[in-house]
This record gives C-alpha cells, structure tokens and sequence, in this order.
C-alpha cells in the first residue's frame, strides 16, 4: 500500500506522516489498519486485492501525496454502488478545502452535490454554468 500510495518511492523514502496524512484524507486509513501489514500490505497489480472504491481512494491518496494542486475526476463513481459512490463524495468533498481544486466529470448528478460551481455540456458545446438545484 505505502509503495503504490508513494508511487515511485521505495517503503525507507516514504515520509511516514506524509502517507498517514494522505491515506486519511482519502479515509483510508482505517481500511490500512486492518491489512495483515497495515501501510506494509502488498495490494496486487493495479489494487486487483481492493474494492473499485478502495482503489479510486488509493488514487487519491497518490495524488495527495505527490502534493497536485489540481485533482480531475473523470466519472470517478461511474462504476460504483451507491454506498460507495457516497463514501467517494464525501472523500472528495472534504478535500475541496480551498487549497485544491477539483474537475469532476459526471453523469450522476449525485456526485456533483458539493461542487462550488457545475458548467453543463451538452452535445460536446458548454451549455454554461448550473446550479446543483437546476439539475437535480
């Protein structure tokens, strides 16, 4: 986990806090500390040992921890349950803190309820900018 999270770093270069930092702002955290080998686990290739919610999660917690100021969702919760898909939101919504901007590309208008600003397209032509409310 620490190795795909702190992607290209060998486990003694990662920045022990930097990693608990970037797994619990993506909450995963608690997932981690249940692993046979907590941050240590191997994950399999591509995550193919996690759920598709865990492994959006691990991708942001890369991001994170490589410090990208810009994140872009593209459909990130297209292929997930809904419960899921809700745990994804709050993820994303919490890390909206005002030091990263987020991009996030949807069709479930459900995954946009925390977005500051929405612009609609339609057709491949900007349509403009929508409230969450004018859409739902």
């Amino acid at each position: 986990m620490a190795e795909n999270v702190a992607f290209g770093l060998k486990d003694k270069e990662i920045d022990q806090d930097k990693l608990e930092k970037a797994l619990k702002q993506a909450r995963l955290w608690d997932f981690v500390q249940t692993l046979p080998n907590t941050i240590y686990t191997k994950i399999g290739e591509r995550g193919a040992k996690l759920s598709d919610g865990q492994r959006q999660r691990v991708g942001i917690a890369r991001a994170l921890y490589a410090g990208a100021d810009v994140l872009f969702f593209d459909e990130a919760t297209s292929a997930l349950d809904t419960k899921t898909e809700e745990e994804i939101t709050e993820s994303i919504r919490t890390l909206a803190d005002g030091k990263l901007t987020l991009i996030i590309i949807a069709h479930r208008k459900t995954t946009l309820k925390y977005c500051t600003r929405i612009v609609k397209v339609a057709n491949g032509k900007l349509q403009g900018e929508v409230s969450y409310e004018d859409i739902v």
